[in-house]
């Protein structure tokens, strides 16, 4: 299989990080029940969360959800990109996710993403995460330019960004 690795040879990214209020780590196919409840549970909230047109996680089976846990994990290894759950300190649910991957846009080294659940954003902590994620990147990631789409570039400018050659 042929892949892109995007990550620089000289920076591993951490597969876990442990702060006093959560912890980050790599999706991987432990985390497929508690990664797929976490969006399921909240799907009026995340829908929009990658873009106005995405309907996801509507219509998502748990097969889906495997794929997906199993190929995020295989990218994480492959440094082609990198998806985190983020679990409550406890390890009683996941809060949501991270990712950090590369842009598909012009100008930028990689792009964070993030989304919590229903009753995680009810507390303010998808603004809470945003920001701890936006500080992490910048601190501990070898990237100069990182976008936020949705975040601090609205959908609209986003689309009218120039696509990075493929």
């Amino acid at each position: 299989m042929k892949h892109r690795v995007w990550l620089p040879d000289d920076f591993d990214p951490p597969a876990t990080v442990e702060t006093d209020k959560f912890t980050l780590r790599i999706l991987g196919p432990a985390d497929l029940a508690k990664d797929f409840d976490a969006y399921m549970s909240s799907i009026d909230h995340l829908q929009g969360a990658f873009g106005p047109d995405e309907s996801w996680p509507e219509g998502v089976t748990i097969e889906d959800a495997l794929i997906d846990v199993c190929w995020c994990n295989l990218e994480f290894k492959l440094r082609s990109s990198c998806s985190y759950g983020v679990h409550a300190v406890d390890g009683s649910e996941e809060l949501g996710s991270l990712y950090v991957f590369p842009c598909s846009k012009q100008g930028y080294d990689a792009q964070l993403s993030c989304w919590v659940r229903a009753s995680a954003a009810a507390r303010g902590f998808d603004d809470e995460l945003f920001q701890w994620g936006k500080r992490w990147v910048a601190e501990a990631w070898p990237f100069k330019t990182v976008a936020y789409p949705g975040r601090e570039t609205d959908w609209d400018a986003w689309a009218k960004l120039t696509d990075k050659p493929v």
